[in-house]
């Protein structure tokens, strides 16, 4: 980063907290596959700073309006938004910094996150945190879409859950992929539809607030032994979304699950939807990454299959 660009990221700084700042120093922070990361140090304490010069210019935007609305349910500690900014081709978004330490005991994150899916989008908060505009009269989505990983994440407002779930999170990744020369998903794109609505019938969930995107890298614990969660691609939905997406990839504690269902139990048959929900992250995945994804793509998709069938 050049030092124009953080004199810039200094005077959005400085204007939004109306007080002046001085920069100490920054150091490169780990993690991500998007955005250069930063912990910039200030002489009123440190902040952390990301960066890219790829992806949709709103989509800093996007995703500080999603941690608003996680905030504003005061369920679980994330970082807060402060400013979003462009200095010579270069975007980048300012937040508070948390100070998370190498600990795995997330049995308190479990509890909170069970709290935060009993929030839903009747709160007067999100309508502040996220719109202008009162939330819709139809339950699943969001008032904004917003983005996973580089992918854009339509959230209209859907009154089914399955109609939401099918086309605004399946249908637009399999015909990315599809675009993208995976032609080998086409050949079950019409049958994928019919076990949607096979494995999602009859599933009434209340329209949750959601992270969207729980992977072990997107949540942490702090000094203080407090759980948190940050990047996330938030809207209203099943809260079985985030419960799915954190078993894909590990790194999540028994004590996280057993917490978890202490608070709400998860409901009947939710190992038939785990798989369907998260071939939304392998395809999502399979069109960032590559090819490398295919098989597991592949393989989901013959397990729901095969869990349709049981269920004809």
């Amino acid at each position: 980063m050049t030092a124009k660009l953080w004199q810039d990221i200094k005077t959005s700084l400085c204007n939004r907290l109306e007080q002046d700042l001085t920069l100490v120093g920054y150091n490169a922070v780990g993690g991500g596959d998007i955005n250069e990361s930063f912990r910039l140090e200030t002489d009123r304490g440190s902040f952390f700073v990301k960066h890219n010069s790829a992806g949709e210019p709103d989509m800093f935007h996007a995703e500080a309006a999603g941690l608003a609305c996680l905030s504003s349910f005061n369920q679980l500690r994330c970082p807060q938004p402060l400013v979003c900014g462009e200095y010579g081709g270069t975007r980048y978004f300012v937040m508070t910094f948390l100070h998370l330490t190498g600990s795995r005991n997330d049995d308190l994150l479990g509890k909170q996150l069970a709290s935060l899916h009993r929030e839903s989008a009747n709160s007067h908060a999100v309508t502040d945190a996220c719109s202008s505009r009162p939330p819709a009269a139809t339950p699943f989505g969001l008032q904004i879409n917003n983005y996973i990983g580089l992918s854009p994440q339509s959230n209209t407002p859907a009154k089914h859950w399955h109609s939401f779930w099918l086309e605004h999170r399946m249908e637009p990744q399999l015909r990315q992929a599809i675009d993208n020369g995976y032609n080998v998903i086409a050949r079950g794109l019409k049958r994928l539809e019919e076990n949607t609505e096979i494995l999602l019938h009859g599933h009434q969930p209340m329209a949750s607030a959601v992270h969207g995107d729980l992977w072990s890298g997107n949540k942490g614990i702090c000094e203080d032994g407090s759980p948190a969660i940050f990047d996330p691609a938030f809207y209203f939905g099943d809260r079985e979304v985030d419960i799915a997406l954190s078993r894909l990839f590990g790194g999540f504690s028994s004590g996280f699950y057993r917490q978890y269902n202490a608070t709400w139990p998860l409901d009947v048959g939710f190992e038939q939807r785990e798989h369907l929900y998260n071939l939304y992250h392998l395809l999502n995945h399979l069109n960032l990454f590559g090819h490398g994804y295919l098989g597991a793509c592949l393989n989901t998709i013959e397990k729901i299959d095969q869990l349709a069938a049981a269920h004809r």
